[in-house]
């Protein structure tokens, strides 16, 4: 359950938290604020399409089919996380 867990949140935020743990290991005390990039899991990304292509043609009412295409695939598959690290 927890490599599940690991493996949806993103190698990158692992690696920080083994990192940090290591840390914690051999005595370091520290605070520390990360933006990691993560991929969106496959209903997030699908509710945030629709909602950005929803907006996207409200603001462009007269774009063609391809430019709607384009905008789709345009739209970022990954989003950005805080990741607050407070180690003592």
């Amino acid at each position: 359950m927890l490599l599940l867990e690991a493996i949806k949140r993103g190698k990158e935020v692992v690696d920080i938290l083994v990192e940090n743990a290591l840390k914690r290991a051999f005595g370091y005390s520290f605070n520390e604020d990360k933006y990691v990039t993560i991929p969106l899991d496959q209903t997030e990304y699908f509710e945030k399409l629709d909602e950005y292509m929803n907006k996207y043609k409200l603001e462009h009412l007269n774009a063609t089919v391809s430019e709607l295409m384009l905008a789709r695939e345009q739209f970022s598959k990954t989003k950005t996380m805080l990741v607050v690290v407070v180690a003592i």
